[in-house]
Protein backbone atom coordinates (compact mmCIF):
# COMPACT_ATOMS: atom_id res chain seq x y z
CA UNK A 1 0.00 0.00 0.00
CA UNK A 2 2.87 3.00 1.08
CA UNK A 3 4.52 1.69 -2.49
CA UNK A 4 1.35 2.47 -4.10
CA UNK A 5 0.73 5.76 -2.53
CA UNK A 6 4.24 6.43 -3.39
CA UNK A 7 3.69 5.93 -7.02
CA UNK A 8 0.31 7.65 -7.05
CA UNK A 9 1.90 10.94 -5.67
CA UNK A 10 5.05 10.47 -8.09
CA UNK A 11 2.57 10.84 -10.79
CA UNK A 12 0.44 13.51 -9.31
CA UNK A 13 3.75 15.91 -8.59
CA UNK A 14 4.63 15.51 -12.70
CA UNK A 15 1.36 17.34 -13.24
CA UNK A 16 0.88 15.03 -16.24
CA UNK A 17 -2.72 15.05 -16.80
CA UNK A 18 -3.37 12.04 -18.46
CA UNK A 19 -1.12 9.97 -16.00
CA UNK A 20 -3.13 12.04 -13.15
CA UNK A 21 -6.53 10.72 -14.65
CA UNK A 22 -5.31 7.04 -14.86
CA UNK A 23 -3.89 7.56 -11.45
CA UNK A 24 -6.87 8.93 -9.89
CA UNK A 25 -9.24 6.49 -11.32
CA UNK A 26 -6.72 3.18 -10.19
CA UNK A 27 -6.51 4.58 -6.67
CA UNK A 28 -10.32 5.25 -6.27
CA UNK A 29 -10.95 1.70 -7.05
CA UNK A 30 -8.90 0.35 -4.78
CA UNK A 31 -9.84 2.42 -1.84
CA UNK A 32 -13.76 1.80 -2.61
CA UNK A 33 -12.73 -2.02 -1.01
CA UNK A 34 -11.30 -0.46 2.05
CA UNK A 35 -12.97 -1.00 5.45
CA UNK A 36 -13.81 3.18 6.52
CA UNK A 37 -11.34 2.95 9.50
CA UNK A 38 -8.77 2.35 6.59
CA UNK A 39 -9.99 4.59 3.82
CA UNK A 40 -10.11 7.83 6.16
CA UNK A 41 -6.47 7.32 6.98
CA UNK A 42 -5.57 6.89 3.17
CA UNK A 43 -7.16 9.69 2.40
CA UNK A 44 -5.21 11.94 5.19
CA UNK A 45 -2.51 10.67 3.86
CA UNK A 46 -3.74 12.00 0.51
CA UNK A 47 -4.67 15.33 1.74
CA UNK A 48 -1.25 15.60 3.00
CA UNK A 49 0.97 14.54 0.02
CA UNK A 50 -1.09 16.71 -2.10
CA UNK A 51 -0.97 19.76 0.41
CA UNK A 52 2.81 19.77 -0.09
CA UNK A 53 2.90 19.38 -3.98
CA UNK A 54 4.38 21.88 -6.43
CA UNK A 55 0.35 21.67 -7.77
CA UNK A 56 -0.81 23.85 -5.34
CA UNK A 57 -3.31 25.60 -7.45
CA UNK A 58 -4.81 22.73 -8.33
CA UNK A 59 -5.13 21.28 -4.48
CA UNK A 60 -8.88 21.01 -4.26
CA UNK A 61 -9.27 19.91 -7.92
CA UNK A 62 -7.06 16.93 -7.29
CA UNK A 63 -8.67 15.72 -3.89
CA UNK A 64 -11.77 15.82 -5.19
CA UNK A 65 -11.08 13.85 -7.95
CA UNK A 66 -9.05 10.97 -5.40
CA UNK A 67 -12.20 11.37 -3.45
CA UNK A 68 -15.22 11.19 -6.00
CA UNK A 69 -14.11 9.38 -9.45
CA UNK A 70 -17.23 7.20 -8.37
CA UNK A 71 -19.94 9.18 -6.60
CA UNK A 72 -20.27 6.23 -4.56
CA UNK A 73 -17.16 6.47 -3.16
CA UNK A 74 -18.01 9.81 -1.07
CA UNK A 75 -19.14 7.24 2.01
CA UNK A 76 -15.78 5.93 2.12
CA UNK A 77 -15.15 9.58 2.96
CA UNK A 78 -14.04 11.94 5.69
CA UNK A 79 -15.18 14.55 3.06
CA UNK A 80 -18.74 14.05 3.00
CA UNK A 81 -20.10 16.60 5.51
CA UNK A 82 -17.32 19.14 3.64
CA UNK A 83 -19.76 21.33 1.68
CA UNK A 84 -17.38 22.27 -1.12
CA UNK A 85 -16.64 18.51 -2.10
CA UNK A 86 -20.22 17.41 -1.15
CA UNK A 87 -21.20 20.15 -4.06
CA UNK A 88 -18.44 18.92 -6.72
CA UNK A 89 -19.54 15.40 -5.94
CA UNK A 90 -22.98 15.73 -6.86
CA UNK A 91 -22.36 17.87 -9.86
CA UNK A 92 -20.09 14.86 -10.62
CA UNK A 93 -22.74 12.59 -10.52
CA UNK A 94 -25.95 14.17 -11.60
CA UNK A 95 -26.80 15.06 -8.23
CA UNK A 96 -26.74 11.23 -7.12
CA UNK A 97 -23.77 11.84 -4.50
CA UNK A 98 -26.72 13.55 -2.02
CA UNK A 99 -26.98 10.16 -0.98
CA UNK A 100 -23.96 9.78 0.64
CA UNK A 101 -23.34 13.10 1.92
CA UNK A 102 -24.06 14.11 5.75
CA UNK A 103 -25.60 17.29 4.42
CA UNK A 104 -28.81 16.33 2.77
CA UNK A 105 -30.46 18.87 5.10
CA UNK A 106 -28.27 21.77 3.37
CA UNK A 107 -30.88 23.78 1.68
CA UNK A 108 -28.81 24.83 -1.50
CA UNK A 109 -27.29 21.32 -2.31
CA UNK A 110 -30.59 19.68 -1.84
CA UNK A 111 -31.71 22.29 -4.26
CA UNK A 112 -29.00 21.44 -6.39
CA UNK A 113 -29.35 18.03 -6.84
CA UNK A 114 -33.11 18.12 -7.65
CA UNK A 115 -32.32 20.46 -10.14
CA UNK A 116 -30.19 18.12 -11.85
CA UNK A 117 -32.67 15.54 -11.80
CA UNK A 118 -35.84 15.41 -9.64
CA UNK A 119 -36.13 11.97 -8.43
CA UNK A 120 -32.50 12.88 -6.26
CA UNK A 121 -35.59 14.08 -3.93
CA UNK A 122 -35.42 10.51 -2.59
CA UNK A 123 -32.13 11.73 -0.76
CA UNK A 124 -33.14 14.94 0.83
CA UNK A 125 -34.26 15.13 4.61
CA UNK A 126 -37.60 14.49 5.48
CA UNK A 127 -37.40 18.30 6.07
CA UNK A 128 -36.95 19.11 2.46
CA UNK A 129 -39.40 16.11 1.30
CA UNK A 130 -42.19 17.98 3.30
CA UNK A 131 -41.69 21.06 1.46
CA UNK A 132 -44.18 20.92 -1.55
CA UNK A 133 -42.80 24.00 -3.52
CA UNK A 134 -40.02 21.50 -3.44
CA UNK A 135 -41.80 18.21 -4.63
CA UNK A 136 -43.43 20.36 -7.26
CA UNK A 137 -39.86 21.26 -8.92
CA UNK A 138 -38.68 17.97 -8.25
CA UNK A 139 -41.70 16.19 -10.10
CA UNK A 140 -41.34 18.70 -13.20
CA UNK A 141 -37.62 17.94 -13.18
CA UNK A 142 -38.68 13.68 -13.10
CA UNK A 143 -42.26 12.78 -12.73
CA UNK A 144 -40.80 9.47 -10.69
CA UNK A 145 -40.02 11.71 -7.61
CA UNK A 146 -43.54 11.39 -6.53
CA UNK A 147 -42.83 8.01 -5.37
CA UNK A 148 -40.61 9.41 -2.91
CA UNK A 149 -42.52 12.56 -1.36
CA UNK A 150 -44.99 12.39 1.08
CA UNK A 151 -47.74 14.36 -1.29
CA UNK A 152 -48.92 11.25 -2.75
CA UNK A 153 -52.58 12.58 -1.26
CA UNK A 154 -52.11 15.94 -2.81
CA UNK A 155 -54.16 16.12 -6.12
CA UNK A 156 -51.80 19.55 -7.69
CA UNK A 157 -48.77 17.04 -8.00
CA UNK A 158 -50.45 13.94 -8.40
CA UNK A 159 -52.26 15.44 -11.54
CA UNK A 160 -48.44 16.86 -12.56
CA UNK A 161 -46.62 14.11 -12.47
CA UNK A 162 -49.57 11.97 -14.54
CA UNK A 163 -49.76 15.04 -17.15
CA UNK A 164 -46.28 13.91 -17.25
CA UNK A 165 -45.94 10.39 -17.17
CA UNK A 166 -49.43 8.53 -16.96
CA UNK A 167 -47.75 5.72 -15.18
CA UNK A 168 -47.14 7.85 -12.16
CA UNK A 169 -50.43 7.30 -11.02
CA UNK A 170 -49.31 4.14 -9.47
CA UNK A 171 -47.67 6.22 -6.69
CA UNK A 172 -50.53 8.55 -5.59
CA UNK A 173 -53.01 7.84 -2.84
CA UNK A 174 -55.92 4.95 -2.53
CA UNK A 175 -58.18 7.98 -2.39
CA UNK A 176 -57.15 9.74 -5.60
CA UNK A 177 -56.44 6.67 -7.33
CA UNK A 178 -60.09 6.04 -6.51
CA UNK A 179 -61.18 9.01 -8.07
CA UNK A 180 -63.02 9.59 -11.12
CA UNK A 181 -62.14 12.81 -12.01
CA UNK A 182 -57.94 11.83 -11.53
CA UNK A 183 -58.38 8.56 -13.17
CA UNK A 184 -60.29 10.06 -16.29
CA UNK A 185 -57.16 12.34 -16.26
CA UNK A 186 -55.04 9.65 -16.32
CA UNK A 187 -56.66 7.42 -18.81
CA UNK A 188 -56.96 9.95 -21.78
CA UNK A 189 -53.07 9.87 -21.49
CA UNK A 190 -53.17 6.21 -21.37
CA UNK A 191 -55.87 3.60 -21.29
CA UNK A 192 -53.65 1.33 -19.36
CA UNK A 193 -53.69 3.38 -16.05
CA UNK A 194 -56.74 1.49 -15.25
CA UNK A 195 -54.59 -0.95 -14.26
CA UNK A 196 -53.58 1.04 -11.10
CA UNK A 197 -56.95 2.02 -9.92
CA UNK A 198 -58.18 0.96 -6.75
CA UNK A 199 -61.37 -0.88 -5.35
CA UNK A 200 -64.22 1.46 -6.12
CA UNK A 201 -64.51 2.67 -9.84
CA UNK A 202 -63.76 -1.09 -10.88
CA UNK A 203 -67.05 -2.17 -9.09
CA UNK A 204 -68.76 1.06 -11.41
CA UNK A 205 -70.23 -0.75 -14.17
CA UNK A 206 -70.27 2.89 -16.53
CA UNK A 207 -67.11 3.97 -15.80
CA UNK A 208 -65.36 0.61 -16.45
CA UNK A 209 -67.58 0.37 -19.80
CA UNK A 210 -65.99 3.63 -21.02
CA UNK A 211 -62.37 2.48 -20.04
CA UNK A 212 -63.15 -0.74 -21.70
CA UNK A 213 -64.49 1.54 -25.01
CA UNK A 214 -60.78 2.97 -24.59
CA UNK A 215 -59.11 -0.12 -24.03
CA UNK A 216 -61.09 -3.78 -24.26
CA UNK A 217 -58.39 -5.45 -22.10
CA UNK A 218 -59.41 -2.88 -19.59
CA UNK A 219 -62.17 -5.79 -18.74
CA UNK A 220 -59.19 -7.60 -17.18
CA UNK A 221 -59.58 -5.02 -14.17
CA UNK A 222 -63.03 -5.20 -13.41
CA UNK A 223 -64.24 -6.22 -9.88
CA UNK A 224 -65.30 -9.97 -10.11
CA UNK A 225 -69.23 -8.55 -9.52
CA UNK A 226 -68.84 -6.85 -12.56
CA UNK A 227 -67.60 -10.27 -14.21
CA UNK A 228 -70.41 -12.05 -13.00
CA UNK A 229 -73.02 -9.55 -13.96
CA UNK A 230 -75.85 -10.26 -17.36
CA UNK A 231 -76.16 -6.78 -18.39
CA UNK A 232 -72.47 -5.76 -17.97
CA UNK A 233 -70.82 -8.74 -19.79
CA UNK A 234 -73.62 -8.08 -22.89
CA UNK A 235 -72.72 -4.60 -22.77
CA UNK A 236 -69.14 -5.04 -22.48
CA UNK A 237 -68.99 -8.15 -25.08
CA UNK A 238 -70.49 -5.60 -27.64
CA UNK A 239 -67.58 -2.92 -27.32
CA UNK A 240 -65.10 -6.00 -27.07
CA UNK A 241 -65.34 -9.27 -28.50
CA UNK A 242 -63.25 -10.84 -26.23
CA UNK A 243 -64.41 -9.99 -23.52
CA UNK A 244 -65.93 -13.25 -22.20
CA UNK A 245 -62.47 -14.25 -21.57
CA UNK A 246 -62.93 -13.22 -18.24
CA UNK A 247 -66.86 -13.60 -17.73
CA UNK A 248 -68.11 -16.15 -15.05
CA UNK A 249 -67.96 -19.43 -14.98
CA UNK A 250 -72.34 -19.16 -14.31
CA UNK A 251 -72.36 -17.03 -17.17
CA UNK A 252 -70.73 -19.38 -19.66
CA UNK A 253 -72.94 -21.85 -19.14
CA UNK A 254 -76.29 -20.05 -19.52
CA UNK A 255 -77.90 -20.47 -22.39
CA UNK A 256 -79.52 -17.07 -22.41
CA UNK A 257 -76.37 -15.34 -21.78
CA UNK A 258 -74.72 -17.60 -24.47
CA UNK A 259 -77.34 -17.03 -27.11
CA UNK A 260 -77.70 -13.06 -26.63
CA UNK A 261 -74.08 -12.76 -26.56
CA UNK A 262 -73.89 -14.81 -30.05
CA UNK A 263 -76.24 -12.50 -31.79
CA UNK A 264 -73.96 -9.21 -30.90
CA UNK A 265 -71.00 -11.41 -32.15
CA UNK A 266 -71.08 -15.42 -33.21
CA UNK A 267 -67.37 -15.24 -31.47
CA UNK A 268 -69.58 -15.78 -28.16
CA UNK A 269 -69.51 -19.38 -29.26
CA UNK A 270 -65.85 -19.91 -29.03
CA UNK A 271 -65.76 -19.53 -24.49
CA UNK A 272 -69.18 -21.12 -23.90
CA UNK A 273 -69.12 -23.81 -21.26
CA UNK A 274 -68.98 -27.85 -21.29
CA UNK A 275 -72.32 -28.15 -20.16
CA UNK A 276 -73.64 -26.24 -23.08
CA UNK A 277 -70.79 -27.18 -25.62
CA UNK A 278 -72.07 -30.98 -25.66
CA UNK A 279 -75.82 -29.85 -25.33
CA UNK A 280 -77.67 -31.21 -28.57
CA UNK A 281 -81.12 -28.82 -27.60
CA UNK A 282 -78.46 -25.87 -27.18
CA UNK A 283 -76.84 -26.20 -30.52
CA UNK A 284 -80.81 -26.61 -31.76
CA UNK A 285 -81.45 -23.05 -30.65
CA UNK A 286 -78.20 -21.62 -32.09
CA UNK A 287 -78.90 -22.95 -35.62
CA UNK A 288 -82.19 -21.92 -35.77
CA UNK A 289 -81.00 -17.91 -34.75
CA UNK A 290 -77.90 -18.32 -37.48
CA UNK A 291 -76.75 -21.27 -39.59
CA UNK A 292 -73.67 -20.33 -39.87
CA UNK A 293 -72.88 -21.15 -36.02
CA UNK A 294 -72.45 -24.43 -37.46
CA UNK A 295 -68.73 -23.86 -37.34
CA UNK A 296 -68.68 -23.75 -33.83
CA UNK A 297 -70.10 -26.82 -33.33
CA UNK A 298 -68.69 -30.02 -31.83
CA UNK A 299 -68.42 -32.64 -34.20
CA UNK A 300 -70.24 -35.47 -32.21
CA UNK A 301 -72.99 -33.04 -31.71
CA UNK A 302 -72.98 -32.38 -35.66
CA UNK A 303 -73.32 -35.90 -37.05
CA UNK A 304 -76.46 -35.99 -34.22
CA UNK A 305 -78.48 -32.73 -35.85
Amino acid sequence: LPICLFSCTRRVYASNRLAFSSVRYRFIVELRYFSSSLSNPILCIMSSLIAISPCKSRKVDIVVCFCYTDSKSLQYSKFKSNYEYALKAINNSNGEALEFTNLNDNSELVDHAVKLDGVNIRYASKRHKANKELCHRAISSNPLALAFVPHKDDIELVMLAINKRPSMLAYASERLRGDEAVLRYALERCPKTIAYCSAPPRTNASFMLEAIKNWGESIAHCHVSLLCDYDFMLAAHSIYSDSLVYASDRLLVNKNFILAAMMQDISALTFIGPALRYSIEFWTDVIKLNKSASIHMPDSIRNSI
